[in-house]
């Protein structure tokens, strides 16, 4: 059994209704890419401030890519109780390293980036700069 009763009794359906209602509109006509893995290099000074240039490797796995035409929309999936800009706050690095690796890994550029709160069906826009 893959889940027991307990499990099923707290999924909250109306939430999980919600988080795929989003995910349908976001990747209609799109070229959708799950659980997408990469592994890069990049220097240190590009991720932290320092005058370090020597390069880390930066392993990670984008939740979610919704690829239309030549750009991309990243979504990472957080389940959480922090509000929107602890969230923000809290994986903005996160984002902007899995951002730089789909632009050179695929060759998109990251048009939107967003946190999908799967706890409370919560949409986050974040900067994708």
């Amino acid at each position: 059994k893959l889940f027991d009763d307990d499990m099923l009794e707290s999924i909250d359906y109306d939430i999980l209704k919600k988080n795929a209602t989003i995910i349908n509109a976001m990747t209609k006509n799109a070229v959708v890419l799950k659980e997408h893995s990469f592994i890069m290099y990049i220097p240190y000074s590009e991720i932290e401030k320092s005058d370090i240039q020597e390069s880390v490797l930066i392993q990670g796995i984008c939740d979610l890519i919704i690829i239309k035409g030549e750009e991309a929309i990243l979504v990472d999936y957080k389940y959480s109780n922090l509000s929107e800009n602890s969230l923000i706050k809290k994986y903005q690095k996160q984002l902007e390293l899995y951002k730089k690796a789909i632009e050179y890994g695929l060759g998109k550029k990251v048009d939107k980036a967003y946190i999908l709160s799967i706890k409370n069906a919560n949409l986050i826009k974040c900067n994708a700069n």
